[in-house]
């Protein structure tokens, strides 16, 4: 559903575009790569394209949970909000939980991102929500349990 002719047309001036698609559409996906369009390699992890991109445009995925630690401007892309909730099921309340407003088309979702529509303090505010145990000490929080157990 996104236009990437379009993103192009908008974009290819600032940003490349780099692709990370869910497995089942990669499987099927036959898109040509150039300058401005980047396929992210599939047998390399999600982590690492996170870590890597300036801006994050997803849907309904998780990958804004881990992102938003980032600090970084994330853009929300759902044309099919309606039909998805519908089909698979959203959680309740989902345009109101996400940092930021649904984008339903690709010049809009552009645009958004050309004019910096990202708000990182509602960003902060989401992360500080969702990621409020992410503190950079698991491996260390698990070895203090351990111990206190034994």
């Amino acid at each position: 559903m996104l236009d990437l002719e379009k993103m192009r047309e908008l974009l290819s001036d600032e940003y490349v575009l780099l692709l990370k698609l869910h497995p089942s559409i990669q499987a099927n996906a036959t898109i040509p790569e150039d300058d401005f369009v980047k396929l992210f390699p599939k047998n390399q992890s999600m982590q690492e394209a996170l870590a890597g991109a300036d801006v994050l445009v997803t849907d309904y995925s998780s990958s804004p949970f881990e992102f938003a630690l980032l600090s970084r401007p994330i853009y929300f892309f759902t044309p099919d909000i309606e039909q998805y909730d519908r089909e698979r099921g959203l959680v309740t309340g989902f345009s109101e939980l996400i940092p930021g407003e649904p984008y339903l088309t690709t010049e809009s979702l552009a645009r958004g991102i050309l004019n910096d529509e990202a708000d990182l303090d509602e960003i902060a505010r989401f992360s500080a929500t969702w990621n409020k145990y992410s503190e950079g000490r698991s491996a260390a929080n698990l070895v203090d349990f351990i111990q206190k157990k034994l």
